[in-house]
């Protein structure tokens, strides 16, 4: 879940949300998940959920996640690949204008 709400503020940041992305015909499946927990998060804990781009490929890309305490102790750390998939669910290039964008991120 964390992972998720830290991609979709990642896009939002870059101006898209995930219904935006989805009007435009652009919808990206995790065909991939790694997850490696270190340290259990408490109830009432605020986490922070850091995500970075670190891969764009033609039809897909790969986010990287941490989620810290506000003790700063990493409590979580892994990967989703996302693949971008047309309407009727086959692989197909990620749009060219989100590609640079998303390609922006990684260079920065």
């Amino acid at each position: 879940m964390y992972f998720e709400v830290g991609r979709s503020h990642m896009y939002h940041e870059l101006g898209y949300t995930y219904n935006d992305l989805a009007k435009k015909g652009i919808l990206l499946p995790v065909v991939e998940a790694h997850c490696e927990y270190k340290y259990p998060a408490r109830y009432d804990d605020v986490l922070e959920v850091c995500t970075t781009i670190s891969e764009v490929r033609e039809k897909s890309l790969k986010t990287e996640c941490e989620v810290y305490n506000e003790r700063g102790t990493l409590l979580v750390r892994g990967y989703c690949i996302q693949v971008c998939v047309d309407g009727e669910r086959n692989p197909c290039p990620i749009p060219e204008v989100f590609q640079k964008k998303l390609i922006e991120v990684v260079e920065d």
